[in-house]
């Protein structure tokens, strides 16, 4: 956990360090220093969005799209993530910076790609979470250091992955990450519960799907792999004297399927 932090981190500091303005030097401190040099491919676009500097209603998130534009307007990204924007505001609003100075615009730039390090690292250990429960059978208490050196294995694959650099590194692409741990949270979630899908688990997973759908609407495809996954994972962990019964074979189905029609529902909802 601690590497995959250093592995991203450590070059998103020196990078971004190297474009730390010179308060003496009147060209760095010019709004197109900042956004030509500092920020990277559409980045410089989110920190332009009027919906994160603050200058809107926070009742204007539901109706813009994720650039700042009416998401009605034709020429309209049509992305709705008004969680993510949410998240980019409410981060600068905490942090008392000011639109107009160049140091703390520094400063949120690399805070906000050092959020999206923090969110990559917690993935991989989720992702992890859940290849150790497809991998083995529930705990016994003999594998646990099988269980160690796998987990490893997996968070060091998915974190190394060469395609999730720009994504991590790109305040931009944080919606992406949030919705990615959304879907992971509700895969465990849905498979954890060994007493079926009680209310309140089936209402703590609505409420996380709704999240990961004001954040990305590429949720969207994750539906079918978090159901695929949910059900492996608990037919995976059944005791091998249950694995030909038809009645728990029914139980199993039926749990993901509360799942499934909520967040399937919620899907088509949002769709709508």
């Amino acid at each position: 956990h601690v590497f995959l932090l250093w592995l991203y981190a450590s070059p998103i500091y020196r990078v971004t360090n190297q474009f730390k303005p010179d308060v003496s030097n009147p060209e760095e401190l010019s709004a197109h220093y900042r956004m030509s040099r500092l920020s990277v491919f559409d980045e410089g676009e989110i920190y332009k969005n009027p919906d994160t500097r603050g200058t809107t209603p926070l009742r204007q998130l539901l109706t813009d799209d994720y650039w700042g534009k009416d998401i009605s307007h034709f020429n309209s990204h049509k992305s709705w993530r008004p969680f993510s924007v949410l998240c980019v505001r409410g981060f600068k609003n905490l942090m008392g910076f000011d639109n107009d100075n160049e140091m703390h615009f520094f400063l949120e730039v690399l805070y906000n790609r050092y959020i999206n390090v923090i969110i990559h690292t917690s993935l991989a250990e989720l992702v992890s979470l859940i290849g150790v429960k497809l991998i083995f059978p529930p705990c016994n208490g003999n594998d646990r250091m099988e269980r160690i050196v796998t987990r490893a294995i997996i968070k060091i694959l998915f974190g190394m992955h060469p395609t999730h650099v720009e994504c991590t590194a790109n305040t931009a692409n944080r919606p992406h990450l949030i919705g990615l741990f959304c879907s992971i949270l509700v895969t465990l979630i849905g498979c954890s519960s060994d007493d079926g899908m009680s209310l309140l688990t089936l209402l703590l997973v609505c409420f996380i799907w709704i999240i990961g759908l004001c954040s990305s609407e590429t949720i969207l495809f994750h539906a079918p792999a978090v159901c695929a996954s949910s059900l492996s994972i608990i037919l995976q962990r059944t005791p091998k004297k249950f694995k030909n019964d038809t009645y728990f074979l029914k139980w199993s189905i039926g749990k993901v399927g509360f799942m499934a029609v909520a967040i399937f529902g919620l899907s088509v909802f949002y769709i709508a």
